[in-house]
């Protein structure tokens, strides 16, 4: 049985049929993958052993494109170790770029669920909350991100989306503007804030 998403509405706004600009752009803003670190004399890649290859693959498959393969492979390093939260959130990222959206949805929650430090799952959790515009519970994870990961621009920048939705203009300029100081090469970042301030 299927049921329709909650969706959350800014107080004094009402839901329209019609997909606001910003609100595409958030449900055509793919989930984030976690980029491979690791290599065959890494300390942590001794720890992960095999399973850290598997995850190394599945990071090459999805750079080619290879949906199939790299879930596969991601899949393979979460049998070999359940709690290895990159595995689950790039089999995310791999799922949803294949059409598999629920499948995507259970892997970004098993990623936190396996380790709830890791910040670019909860980027992931904001981006798909953002889906079902649950404005307040994206704008939560996306700031807890930012509290894991002070330098990571990805969830500053998709808060300022959420607040310039909402409204908040400074608070948007603010976000954008934190965005740019940690990545000034976000381009994103530069047109969203370059619309606001004319």
């Amino acid at each position: 049985m299927e049921t329709e998403p909650i969706v959350v509405v800014p107080e004094g706004q009402e839901l329209s049929t019609k997909t606001p600009p910003i609100l595409k752009r958030f449900t055509e803003t793919p989930l984030e993958r976690e980029e491979s670190s690791l290599d065959a004399n890494d300390a942590e890649s001794k720890n992960i052993g095999p399973a850290g290859r598997h995850f190394n693959a599945g990071v090459e498959s999805l750079r080619r494109g290879e949906w199939a393969a790299s879930i596969a492979e991601f899949t393979k390093a979460i049998d070999l170790l359940p709690t290895y939260s990159p595995a689950w959130n790039n089999r995310g990222v791999a799922r949803e770029l294949s059409g598999d959206e629920e499948g995507a949805l259970g892997d970004i929650l098993a990623a936190l669920d396996a380790s709830g430090d890791n910040s670019a799952a909860w980027n992931n959790r904001g981006l798909q909350l953002l889906r079902y515009r649950d404005f307040i519970g994206a704008l939560q994870a996306f700031d807890e991100a930012i509290l894991l990961s002070p330098l990571y621009a990805r969830p500053r920048f998709h808060c300022g989306l959420v607040r310039s939705y909402q409204g908040d203009l400074a608070g948007a300029v603010k976000d954008f503007q934190e965005a740019l100081r940690l990545d000034p090469t976000m381009e994103d970042a530069k047109r969203e804030l370059e619309a606001l301030l004319g």
